[in-house]
């Protein structure tokens, strides 16, 4: 996920309108690639208030383990987590791409 995020910029230089969302990442793209900045942003200033966004990164992605939960009981937790981990790298990876390219 972090290189999707890295060459997501570069994609984004290309085709401006996609900043919004697309089929691919639909419309809460934004919404936790905000979460996550805030998330890392606040790990070095405020600790505590990194917790309080990462579970808000978290609640972005709880329809994904209720749609999971059909599956697998475990999947309720399980699958937002990995998904938020998912946000926080390709974050990561777009910052990189970021300060690269630019846009």
């Amino acid at each position: 996920q972090f290189w999707r995020g890295f060459w997501r910029i570069p994609m984004y230089q290309k085709h401006k309108q996609m900043l919004a969302g697309d089929s691919y990442t639909g419309k809460n793209l934004p919404i936790q690639a905000g979460l996550s900045l805030i998330f890392y942003g606040s790990l070095l200033i405020i600790p505590p208030f990194a917790f309080i966004t990462l579970m808000l990164l978290y609640l972005t992605n709880l329809p994904l383990g209720l749609y999971s939960l059909k599956k697998e009981k475990t999947m309720l937790i399980l699958a937002p987590a990995l998904a938020s981990l998912r946000s926080l790298a390709g974050t990561l990876g777009a910052a990189w791409g970021f300060l690269t390219y630019g846009l």
